[in-house]
């Protein structure tokens, strides 16, 4: 049986419930209100009409959610006697009949200005080019404000979380090693560089992680929120979630440094009025290292040293170094701020650690320069420092051998708190080291990094942590790359969007094209997606 054609009123009746159809798109798809999202069409359409077509035009669109259709109106018809000229635009936006008015309101006379439903698709019926060209400039229009609404709430919504962490998926990897993610929770785009995730961390399209927002844009022409997988804030976050001492503020977290996927730092001290029994350190690494284990699983297996934070910044120095036992830390005559690290020549290069992460991280950590040497080289140049501990290192070194080995903690709560006591923390001279490698070990769950890079005991330390702060500095710069050069893409199972809704389409997709609508020019507004058949009177 043939489909039977659509008259005039069911036709009108298809393109109000399809324009709402993409207003509610907008509100529901991409969150954004609804009065907003009207006054946004009313605004972009008038500010266009006024420029192509009538420039005393007002046009407003008015929303009906119970009958789910969206109407439109301009403010200032003319009600005029002439016959109306279809080759004028502006007798289609802004003149109406007076007999067709007249058998509605019989109080309206000729001349009067009136509020008046109107149809944009009539402007394709116009031969002039400014109008033919309207719709599609109005389209264009709605959507860069659009976007201009989207970027409003972003900001909104998450410049006061910055900081705060956030689970992702991961969409798509750039060229540069960065990548395009988007906000469970919103469905809110966001970029993660190449220089806060760590070049180890096996990551792929679909992927969920748990992410630090680092920095909202009010403006940006890609994503407005950078996020970090591998920030040192990720590393609170798991500390305060994972330790009930630090959750309920018995202790402090100093200071974290962090090289994603090999190494961190984390200085704690007791809070202020809490129970000095509680061994700070202690109770982060737990009984058995439960809880370090725990940590660093979280950070997928990275390295975690606990250092104990002292006033006495000698001592703190010494603590940082961690795992690695200091002999004497000697600050540098007339160098403000500058010390000597002496170690004995077995740790000089574990001290150093990997590329000079372990003292580049000790010397953030501790807010100084740093100069790791050997007992060796400390006494050929004259240094005088405390080698009371040098007997005790190399009796551990002789029965363990030169790697730095590691216990797990007692299986005691008080045997915890005595052992939790650094070497440093009563003084240099009065020490009992007959059970220093215990000690120093007991806190520590994982080997030193390999003695891979090997450096001789004449190297120019500060030239060397130099270099490594160049090195990570390049790693942290952005690149500007666009977020279009995608090297790899979600499965096609991953239902979170990563592009923004361009036009209407974008946001009233899954309809079936209706033909019809094309004659009435709505096809430039991108209504041709839904099918307005679903709409008809039965």
């Amino acid at each position: 049986m043939p489909k039977k054609s659509k008259t005039s009123a069911q036709v009108t009746l298809n393109v109000k419930k399809a324009w709402y159809q993409i207003l509610n798109g907008y509100f529901e798809k991409e969150k954004l209100p609804m009065n907003e999202v009207v006054q946004i069409f009313s605004v972009e359409t008038t500010r266009i009409i006024n420029k192509l077509i009538d420039p005393d035009a007002e046009i407003v669109f008015e929303i009906d959610e119970a009958k789910q259709e969206v109407s439109i109106y301009n403010n200032n018809v003319c009600v005029t006697k002439e016959p109306t000229d279809l080759e004028s635009p502006e007798s289609l936006i802004s003149f109406v009949d007076y007999d067709e008015v007249h058998s509605i309101n019989s109080k309206i006379k000729e001349g009067d200005i009136i509020k008046w439903e109107i149809d944009l698709s009539n402007l394709t019926k116009s031969q002039n080019s400014e109008a033919k060209k309207a719709l599609k400039i109005i389209n264009s229009s709605i959507a860069q404000a659009i976007k201009i609404l989207q970027k409003k709430k972003v900001f909104e919504q998450y410049s006061g979380k910055i900081g705060e962490t956030v689970k992702v998926v991961l969409n798509s990897k750039n060229s540069n090693g960065s990548w395009n993610v988007q906000i469970v929770d919103s469905n809110v785009n966001a970029f993660l560089p190449a220089g806060l995730i760590s070049s180890k961390r096996k990551a792929n399209p679909g992927q969920y992680f748990d992410v630090v927002i680092e920095k909202v844009s009010e403006e940006s022409k890609l994503s407005q929120i950078e996020v970090s997988l591998d920030s040192p804030k990720i590393v609170y976050t798991v500390l305060k979630n994972n330790i009930p001492e630090i959750a309920e503020g018995l202790i402090e977290i100093v200071g974290v440094y962090r090289q994603p996927g090999e190494r961190t730092k984390v200085s704690v001290k007791l809070a202020e009025g809490a129970n000095p029994d509680i061994d700070a350190r202690g109770a982060i690494i737990g009984e058995n290292g439960s809880r370090i284990e725990i940590l660093s699983e979280k950070l997928d297996g990275e390295r975690i040293d606990v250092v104990l934070y002292d006033e006495d910044i000698r001592k703190y120095i010494a603590n940082a170094m961690s795992p690695i036992p200091v002999v004497d830390v000697v600050p540098k005559p007339k160098e403000e701020n500058k010390y000597y690290v002496i170690v004995v020549p077995e740790h000089l290069t574990p001290a150093i650690g990997k590329k000079g992460v372990n003292t580049l991280l000790a010397s953030n950590l501790t807010k100084a320069k740093l100069d790791i040497i050997s007992t060796t080289d400390a006494k050929a140049q004259g240094i005088v420092f405390d080698e009371s501990l040098i007997s005790s290192i190399t009796s551990a070194i002789k029965r363990e051998g030169t790697k730095v080995k590691y216990q797990k903690p007692a299986n005691n709560r008080k045997s915890i708190r005595k052992q939790g006591q650094n070497i440093f923390s009563n003084s240099f001279n009065s020490i009992d080291v007959s059970n220093f490698d215990q000690d120093i070990a007991a806190f520590e769950l994982h080997e030193q990094d390999k003695m891979d890079s090997l450096y001789e005991d004449d190297d120019n330390f500060e030239e060397l942590v130099r270099k490594i702060e160049s090195e990570f500095a390049s790693e942290k710069s952005q690149e500007n790359v666009s977020e279009e050069q995608v090297v790899k893409t979600p499965k096609k199972d991953n239902k979170i969007s990563t592009s923004d809704y361009k036009k209407a389409k974008e946001v009233a997709k899954n309809f079936v094209v209706d033909d019809d609508l094309s004659k009435f020019g709505l096809d430039d507004f991108d209504l041709g997606d839904i099918d307005f058949d679903e709409y008809e009177d039965k």
